[in-house]
């Protein structure tokens, strides 16, 4: 289960590089990463974007990155045999450059 929740966190955690951020391939451009600001959220009243789509254009940006590094915050639970579920919490960081390097790293875990 907790490698299933780091997955999905990982996956959300790089949403917001791959929904809007301008292309820094090219600097000085208008609208250059530096000048950059998140778009607005939807109002409650608009509908959301499809889930399986923001997870597709996310994975389609990081394909196209020579690296990249994220961190996570993730949340699991365990049950006990009492019913009681324990929740913890950690926090990872993940470094990758193509085509061969990867670091992952536990910053932080109370499990």
């Amino acid at each position: 289960m907790k490698a299933e929740t780091a997955l999905v966190t990982i996956c959300l955690a790089c949403l917001p590089w791959g929904c809007g951020m301008p292309d820094s391939a090219n600097p000085g451009q208008p609208g250059d990463a530096a000048d950059w600001t998140p778009p607005p959220l939807p109002e409650a009243s608009q509908d959301l974007p499809d889930p399986r789509t923001l997870i597709r254009r996310t994975a389609e940006f990081i394909s196209t990155q020579p690296e990249f590094l994220l961190e996570a915050v993730i949340t699991y639970g365990a049950v006990q045999e009492s019913g009681q579920t324990l929740h913890f919490d950690a926090i990872e960081r993940v470094a990758v450059r193509r085509p061969d390097q990867l670091a992952w790293a536990v910053l932080e875990d109370n499990g």
